[in-house]
Parts: C-alpha cells; sequence; structure tokens
C-alpha cells in the first residue's frame, strides 16, 4: 500500500519512505491520486504538473510515469492487474488504483473525498487561483473553489 501524506510531503510504501528524486515526480502521484481513479490524458497531466513556461510532449510524461513506477516499486504490464498503483488506459493516458493508495490529511488520518468529486484541475479566474472539480458519472457538473480553500482541508 503506497500512503501519501500530504502534510508531510512524504510517499510511504509498507511503512517505509520513498524518496521521490523531484518535486514534478511528487506532484504527478498527487495529481493521479486527487483523480480518484479516473483515467488522465497526457495534456492533462502536463498541465497540472509542468510549469507553463516549459514545451513538453506525450513521451517526457511517459519517461516520468516509469521513473514513478521504478520509485514506488510498481511493475508495468501490459494487462492491467489489481496490484499495479499506475495504470496506462491505452488511448487515454493514466490512472491510479485507488485500492493501492491512501491519501492522509492533516491531522494524520485517512480523509474520505466528498461524496462523487474528483479533482480536475488547477485555473486562474481572474486574478484568483481556483480548483476545478468535476462531479463522477455528470460530465457537464463543475464545480470550482478557491485553491486556498481546497489547500487548507489538506487535499
Amino acid at each position: 500500500m503506497i500512503v501519501i501524506d500530504f502534510q508531510n510531503r512524504s510517499v510511504t510504501k509498507n511503512g517505509k519512505e520513498i524518496l521521490m528524486r523531484s518535486q514534478l515526480l511528487l506532484r504527478m502521484l498527487v495529481f493521479l491520486t486527487r483523480s480518484n481513479g479516473m483515467p488522465r490524458t497526457d495534456r492533462e497531466i502536463i498541465d497540472n504538473c509542468w510549469d507553463g513556461n516549459v514545451v513538453v510532449g506525450a513521451s517526457n510524461v511517459r519517461i516520468r510515469i516509469s521513473e514513478i513506477r521504478k520509485i514506488i516499486g510498481d511493475p508495468y504490464h501490459k494487462i492491467a492487474t489489481s496490484d499495479q498503483v499506475i495504470i496506462g488506459v491505452p488511448g487515454v493516458g493514466y490512472k491510479i488504483n485507488p485500492k493501492n493508495i491512501k491519501v492522509i490529511d492533516q491531522n494524520g488520518t485517512a480523509k474520505p473525498r466528498e461524496a462523487g468529486l474528483v479533482f480536475l484541475k488547477n485555473a486562474k479566474m481572474g486574478d484568483k487561483e481556483v480548483v476545478v472539480m468535476q462531479k463522477i458519472n455528470n460530465n457537464e457538473e463543475w464545480i470550482v473553489i478557491p485553491k486556498s480553500e481546497y489547500d487548507d482541508q489538506g487535499r
């Protein structure tokens, strides 16, 4: 079981701390985890994890996903298995197997996701930074909240 502790910015596997080699790799793992099992495209991963002033292609995403898999000991399989953490979705991108990853909030307890909401992306509305979330099973209903409120809740 992989555990991401947002307050301490740490990742552990079976109780042993895993050193993520860069903030980018940690951001990618967190972004996929916040998507709660929903597949994310290479473009969504790039837009939400890389700085905006960098030109990055899909091959770079594949390389970084491969690095994350090596670091967390998540073997690649052409056909998804129940023990995988990161699953490649052909023609789409990548997703996290939520059964194999746990998120710890600010108080050190596992925090359940809001019913039916998944993280989509960070965005700007005027001069304010916001987080866009989407209701599961409803592609037309989105929720926008200030980024500060989203971060204050330990996600």
